[in-house]
């Protein structure tokens, strides 16, 4: 039996499926970092195509690299918590599997958080590619809203009231944080993602609460934007195809609505369990109804305009 090798500072999870075109430059970008101390977790939703064999060369020929497959797929989610839940280092990323890093991105990283422990996250700029490398001149997230604010009460209260519209205005892009180096410690006081639209806000607004996120100013993720990945089948508005990729477990009607609208209720849990006076917690609170209800309201009024142009007709 091999024995296991030291814990390292970094681990890096690359969940995968059906991955086999881009893989193995996401894979090569990770092993050719200036800081070497990592492990690269590779965990295969159990792919149909090539991705198994490319990720089993990989791990063959450099021992930080770990390969573990699925007996079957889980949904996106799942896999990415499969991911969190076998890291073993100081600092903790998710890397997707189409993107590419900067051979510098974890040394900076690393350092930022080094330098700042009230950080909760560390985070380059972003630079969106299409499905050749070339750079997406619409896509720059430069100029997003930062949360790297000293009260934690300031920053969930910016993130809850404002990201999705930040999201939808193209000011924001949930993968600059998702991909971020986050601190392990204040990882695992952030609940996994739940398997609902949406998660992966629900995970960023509580890990706020755990601590700041900080921007290093330097363009050292490549992510990869073209018409064919999970974010674009959100984006066309087809959200029960994007709910089958996140969790199938949600299944029906009624688990289709609660996977739309359970990232509310989520973000109460976090301000509930988080270690904070029960003043902020009421306050906190306050925020996220007044988000819902806004939500709510923006949707009726959406609904009504879309009966009243089909009356018109």
């Amino acid at each position: 039996m091999t024995a296991q090798r030291p814990a390292p500072v970094v681990s890096i999870g690359l969940p995968v499926y059906n991955g086999e075109e881009y893989l193995g430059a996401a894979v090569e970008s990770i092993l050719a970092q200036t800081f070497a101390d990592f492990e690269l977790i590779i965990c295969d939703n159990a792919s149909t195509d090539g991705t198994a064999e490319i990720a089993q060369a990989f791990a063959a020929s450099d021992p930080r690299v770990r390969y573990v497959r699925n007996a079957r797929n889980i949904g996106l989610y799942p896999n990415f918590n499969r991911a969190r839940a076998l890291a073993r280092g100081e600092f903790f990323r998710w890397h997707a599997h189409d993107d590419v890093c900067a051979p510098t991105y974890l040394e900076r990283c690393v350092e930022a958080l080094r330098r700042d422990p009230t950080a909760s996250m560390a985070y380059p700029r972003a630079v969106a590619i299409d499905p050749s490398g070339a750079r997406v001149i619409s896509f720059d997230w430069h100029d997003a809203d930062r949360f790297d604010e000293a009260e934690a009460e300031s920053r969930f209260r910016r993130f809850v009231s404002g990201f999705d519209d930040a999201v939808r205005a193209g000011r924001q892009h949930v993968g600059l944080y998702i991909f971020g180096l986050q601190r392990m410690s204040a990882a695992r006081r952030t609940r996994p993602f739940g398997g609902f639209m949406w998660a992966d806000e629900a995970y960023l607004a509580e890990l706020l609460l755990q601590g700041r996120f900080v921007e290093v100013p330097e363009d050292l993720l490549l992510m990869r934007v073209f018409g064919q990945n999970t974010t674009e089948v959100m984006l066309k508005g087809d959200l029960r195809a994007w709910q089958a990729i996140l969790d199938p477990s949600y299944r029906g009607t009624v688990g289709f609505y609660l996977a739309r609208y359970e990232r509310y209720g989520d973000q109460l849990r976090s301000v509930a369990r988080a270690r904070l006076g029960a003043g902020t917690k009421l306050r906190l609170t306050y925020t996220c109804l007044s988000a819902i209800g806004q939500r709510v309201q923006a949707a009726l009024g959406a609904r009504m305009s879309r009966r009243a142009s089909i009356e018109r007709v």
